[in-house]
């Protein structure tokens, strides 16, 4: 069952970027467009996600892990900082350059992530979950 569900929600994800793959090269979509979208998104949607993640009762338990977590990404986004700084630090092109050291430390995997995990395992429900 979790296999047929990853399989649909990962089809669905890549159906929507094809889709605006196509709005983009028949010229649907134009640059300010791109980038009020871009914003849209930065601003708007990741911030919803994240507090509706983490929107759940308060436990010591909890804290804790969120604790550990937040240790945890920090530590990792050091990590793709240095790892990205390393590998394109020959890049000659700044802009280039500086949206490839973007791209390895920001992955994006949050609007994959949060839709994947809620169709295997259901949304936070009062501090449990609902299958």
């Amino acid at each position: 069952m979790g296999f047929v569900t990853s399989l649909n929600q990962v089809s669905l994800m890549f159906l929507l970027m094809a889709v605006g793959f196509l709005a983009n090269r028949v010229g649907f979509i134009h640059e300010q467009t791109s980038k009020d979208l871009t914003a849209i998104l930065l601003y708007i949607v990741s911030p919803c996600l994240i507090i509706k993640a983490f929107e759940q009762p308060f436990s010591v338990h909890q804290l804790t892990q969120l604790s550990l977590a937040f240790v945890g990404t920090v530590l990792s986004y050091l990590v793709a900082i240095i790892v990205g700084r390393l590998a394109f630090h020959r890049v000659k092109n700044t802009e280039q350059r500086t949206a490839l050291q973007f791209g390895t430390v920001y992955s994006n995997a949050g609007f994959m992530g949060i839709p994947l995990t809620n169709a295997l395992f259901g949304s936070a429900v009062n501090g449990g979950y609902k299958m």
